[in-house]
């Protein structure tokens, strides 16, 4: 009877009772026995396995990259601190910061943080476009370069940086430079709108280019057309319209046609005062742009009370001493000149040369300018040494 029901157990795949059966012995009968369960259960145990692997994968990457979120979050949050805390009047000697003085700093300071490179980039890049819009593009073109080495930037990003290191750039010895800069950001665009958009910004500064390159009639047609597209996108009376009527205003002056000139200007001024205020480094430009414009047509009266608004506000925004005040006393001297006036026109240019030879950056080429008007404003006074001395230090 045992024999029977050993071999009974032996076809059925269990364990049988003439021998002593070891444990894996028993586990391979019973997996003999129960093959697809078993064979079900083993999948659904790897599986499991690995599933709780990869979550503990993720966990570990997720505990990493908030790790390293928080440095940068801290590293960021030292930066600001540390920016907001050059405001403080102890840290300056008892001397109250300037925004110019916060931007400045700010700029010096982003270079050497520890933040993280793309959190930096981007910091740059803010920097960069505020440094540009006051024109001071000394400051302006390192930061834009380091925000354009970020290689996560969105196409359209990477073209608003382009445009404004190219806009930087603009001067007769970095034509070459921004024109390929320029090309670059052409290549980028696409059909949306805010492509579009984009667009005639980068045709407004061509049409700057082609002005610096001595091509004025092809700087005025395509400036026009930047300005046509600029309306249908924005609308007549949008804001985005105040740099490209500027342009064309300064375009037409120089080509002539002065009076043509002076409406487009008069048009910008209103719209940048609408839109910005008087103390907008916009507004002061297209003040300063309209005052001389107005000095050629001999309307004075209105170009004296222009500039003397726009030099007030020239000194609530930048200060005594920036190059924008330097600017702002160079056309109240022309103005002066223009006006038959060199006794009040010499000491206004040497304020702007003071200015210009006090800046720990050369501006060699506004000196120059201020210098010849100088000398020949004392030409005409018959001042023959001071002339001479003004000609020999403007060849210098």
């Amino acid at each position: 009877r045992a024999l029977i029901d050993d071999v009974r157990a032996w076809q059925s795949h269990r364990p049988i009772g003439a021998l002593p059966q070891s444990w894996w012995t028993r586990s391979r009968l019973f997996v003999r026995r129960h093959g697809f369960a078993t064979g079900a259960i083993a999948v659904a145990a790897m599986l499991l396995l690995g599933a709780t692997a990869l979550y503990v994968f993720h966990i570990d990457a997720a505990r990493k990259e908030a790790q390293g979120s928080l440095a940068t979050a801290r590293a960021t949050m030292d930066f600001l601190t540390g920016l907001l805390g050059r405001a403080d009047p102890r840290r300056g000697a008892g001397r109250e910061a300037t925004v110019e003085s916060v931007l400045i700093a700010a700029s010096e300071e982003v270079k050497a943080s520890v933040i993280a490179s793309d959190q930096r980039a981007r910091l740059s890049a803010v920097l960069g476009e505020i440094f540009t819009q006051r024109e001071d593009n000394h400051r302006a073109i390192p930061l834009l370069r380091q925000a354009l080495e970020n290689p996560s930037l969105q196409p359209l990003e990477r073209v608003r940086l382009l445009r404004m290191l190219a806009r930087s750039l603009v001067t007769p010895k970095a034509l070459d430079e921004a024109n390929a800069l320029l090309a670059q950001a052409y290549v980028l665009l696409d059909n949306s709108r805010a492509a579009r958009e984009e667009l005639t910004h980068l045709d407004r500064i061509r049409a700057l280019m082609l002005y610096f390159g001595s091509d004025l009639p092809a700087a005025i047609a395509l400036q026009q057309q930047a300005l046509s597209d600029a309306e249908t996108l924005f609308g007549a009376d949008a804001e985005e319209l105040v740099t490209h009527l500027t342009n064309l205003g300064q375009f037409l002056g120089v080509g002539g046609d002065v009076p043509a000139g002076i409406a487009v200007l008069e048009r910008g001024y209103a719209l940048s005062l609408k839109h910005y205020g008087a103390d907008n480094t916009r507004t002061i430009n297209l003040g300063g742009a309209l005052a001389q414009s107005l000095g050629f047509q001999k309307e004075f009266a209105r170009a004296a009370k222009l500039l003397d608004d726009t030099l007030a506000a020239t000194l609530r925004v930048f200060g005594e001493g920036s190059p924008n005040h330097a600017l702002m006393l160079m056309a109240k001297a022309d103005l002066s000149e223009r006006r038959g006036d060199c006794a009040a026109a010499v000491p206004q240019y040497r304020a702007a040369l003071d200015v210009w030879n006090a800046m720990p950056r050369a501006n060699d080429l506004n000196s120059v300018s201020t210098l010849q008007g100088m000398g020949d404003c004392l030409m005409k006074l018959q001042d023959y040494p001071n002339a001479l001395a003004a000609y020999e230090e403007m060849l210098r």
